[in-house]
């Protein structure tokens, strides 16, 4: 059951001190934490003179999945080792948004840093039953 690829690595690493790697881990992502979100939809919500008007919401950094392993090890304060799963790389090998239209046009820009957003989601995992 796959609920996202941070959501995959943090369970497997609390359960197993492991993440599972599809292909070499090279596959870059734009990670956004749900409360940047949450903020760009107020900040968009006010704004009338948006209209149809489509906006990347998003940091506009690219961290690989392997590098994300790296920083929930740091997050969790122990090792993970991130290890092949024997699946391909799943297509897109990239995804990053330019985020600079909501800048101007809301006025808005994410706030938590990546590193610190995994530190708040692995406490939130580690305060969870481990089924």
């Amino acid at each position: 059951n796959r609920k996202g690829v941070v959501w995959n690595f943090l369970d497997g690493a609390v359960k197993t001190g492991r993440a599972l790697l599809d292909g070499e881990g090279a596959q870059e992502r734009d990670f956004l934490h749900v409360d940047d979100a949450v903020s760009a939809v107020r900040a968009a919500l006010p704004q009338e003179a948006c209209g149809t008007l489509t906006l990347n919401i998003a940091t506009g950094q690219k961290t690989s999945l392997a590098e994300l392993a790296a920083l929930l090890s740091r997050a969790l304060g122990r090792p993970i080792a991130a290890e092949a799963s024997g699946r391909p790389e799943q297509p897109p090998r990239r995804i990053w948004l330019d985020p600079l239209a909501a800048a101007r046009t809301l006025d808005w820009s994410a706030s938590i840093s990546l590193p610190e957003g995994l530190q708040q989601t692995a406490a939130w995992r580690l305060s969870l039953p481990n089924e």
